[in-house]
């Protein structure tokens, strides 16, 4: 089931793809889509090149009143939206939750309440062959859900962030705060 935001953006692509199949010329287009991804208000800048390729972008925007979610309910609902772009899923509730294990207790990981802070999608379509997905997505962990990295028992916590990305980009990795220890110190 898409969101209103998606099927609102699918309208304008498709409306778009059609008026440059009609065109002659080698017509380009720019525009940009305001659409709600789990209750979140995002802008998206959808363009048309002179060689028949697509390109999404959606550039990170803080989201600080965010409604927080159930972990199944934000998968759900970024592999509805994504799939709705690229065709395929990205994302499992198990996949998140084993990385997660990694640095948070055990405790209560099902029942974690998660809210997005900031999202970074940058997808391009080729007029053949297959399609390139970059994402960040920027995500803050409830304080009502207890949760609590492991080995930090030496503080109280008052938030608790996570990043899930797959770009390489710097400076977006730096506009959310996702870039690792390594990069920060240089």
């Amino acid at each position: 089931m898409k969101l209103k935001g998606e099927k609102m953006a699918d309208e304008l692509v498709s409306q778009q793809y059609e008026d440059l199949a009609a065109s002659d010329s080698a017509t380009q287009m720019r525009i940009t889509v305001g659409f709600k991804l789990l209750n979140v208000s995002l802008y998206g800048t959808l363009e048309s090149h002179a060689d028949d390729s697509k390109e999404l972008l959606i550039m990170p925007s803080m989201n600080y009143d965010a409604e927080p979610f159930t972990l199944v309910e934000l998968v759900d609902g970024l592999n509805s939206f994504l799939k709705g772009i690229t065709g395929k899923e990205w994302f499992t509730k198990d996949g998140i939750l084993n990385s997660l294990k990694k640095f948070l207790n055990e405790t209560n990981l099902d029942s974690l309440k998660i809210s997005i802070q900031q999202v970074f999608l940058h997808v391009k379509k080729p007029k053949s062959g297959e399609s390139t997905t970059e994402y960040a997505f920027s995500l803050k962990i409830s304080k009502d859900s207890n949760a609590a990295p492991k080995d930090f028992t030496f503080a109280s916590i008052d938030s608790l962030a996570f990043g899930i990305w797959n770009t390489n980009n710097v400076r977006i990795l730096s506009n959310m705060d996702l870039l690792s220890i390594k990069q920060l110190l240089e």
